[in-house]
């Protein structure tokens, strides 16, 4: 990979679980080219992602990471041992530090000097999605928080990625909120021309569970805020990566499990979408939507219960079953 573009992402709070996410300073390749698949290529794939068992609440980073790529049609990355070091000590400093924002202009570079390598950690930072909170959490409740945040979910399911690592940190912290941090390095390794595992990628991922309500300030670039509304359903996407046409998705449908219509509104956020008023989040957005194809959908209504999301994308009808649970007080 000769070229990146940075493409910077700041943190917000999630105020009713004291948790923070945050993507600093992401890399998203402009050397490797999305190359449209040959019609021969693309008849042997798949339509859908194949339906996979989620991972037990033991399950490691490790096979998270792995479960969710393959759940969601991205082709399989190795772990490095030089991507987790980076990452291990990004998530270290921000628990010694107490900073949850911007790694790269420290306030308290010397706390964090004294427990790790400064460079290490500023480098790790600029590579992963992080996350933080007061306790620690399971790999599986971290995965899943960067999986249910749509921004985040894209970058963990670029097929083009080939490495990945991860680390955690936990202890006291100057900050109550950041006794806690883990980061994904998904920048850090190499990049290759690979297409999906099947032709359209989604999100959920087919059978899992998930949560039912998606908050303001989960995320930046914020997609509820951007649909003009405090909160709504769980974040859901499809993508279509190397396609020479703009994704299209249309006749969005929510049914129970007993068949039964839900009565829900749509926000649909795409790479033409103009719904952010910082101008940073708006091209970070757009930026991330162009590069996988994608299309994210929310709806207004917050779900508790077993469903059937159906549309049509691209020409296809297509079906995700999935359960929604109450989201964490």
């Amino acid at each position: 990979m000769v070229g990146v573009r940075a493409a910077l992402f700041r943190a917000l709070r999630m105020t009713a679980c004291v948790i923070v996410l945050l993507a600093l300073a992401f890399l998203r390749p402009t050397a490797v080219v999305h190359a449209s698949p040959s019609a021969a290529r693309e008849a042997s794939r798949p339509l859908l992602p194949p339906s996979i068992a989620q991972p037990a609440g033991s399950s490691s980073y490790r096979r998270m990471i792995a479960a969710f790529r393959r759940s969601v049609g991205a082709p399989p990355v190795s772990i490095l041992a030089v991507l987790d070091a980076r990452s291990r000590a990004a998530a270290t400093c921000i628990v010694r530090t107490g900073q949850d924002t911007d790694l790269h202009a420290p306030r308290k570079s010397l706390a964090c000097a004294h427990a790790v390598s400064w460079a290490l950690a500023a480098r790790g930072a600029g590579e992963s999605l992080m996350a933080t909170d007061a306790v620690a959490g399971s790999a599986r409740v971290e995965v899943m928080r960067f999986a249910e945040s749509p921004f985040h979910s894209l970058a963990l399911a670029d097929p083009t990625q080939t490495q990945m690592g991860f680390g955690a940190s936990s202890g006291s912290s100057p900050s109550a909120d950041t006794r806690f941090a883990v980061a994904i390095d998904v920048t850090g390794g190499h990049y290759a021309d690979r297409d999906a595992t099947s032709r359209l990628m989604a999100w959920p991922a087919s059978g899992w569970r998930i949560n039912g309500s998606t908050s303001a300030g989960q995320e930046w670039p914020d997609p509820v805020t951007a649909c003009g509304l405090s909160v709504a359903g769980p974040a859901m996407w499809f993508a279509r990566p190397g396609s020479s046409s703009r994704l299209v998705v249309t006749g969005l449908r929510l049914t129970t499990a007993d068949g039964h219509r839900v009565a829900t509104s749509w926000c649909r956020l795409s790479s033409t979408t103009r719904a952010f008023t910082d101008p940073q989040a708006s091209s970070t957005a757009r930026g991330w939507l162009s590069w996988m194809n994608a299309v994210v959908v929310l709806p207004s209504a917050q779900l508790d219960g077993t469903y059937v999301l159906s549309a049509h994308v691209d020409g296809h009808l297509v079906h995700r079953h999935f359960t929604a649970v109450p989201s964490s007080p």
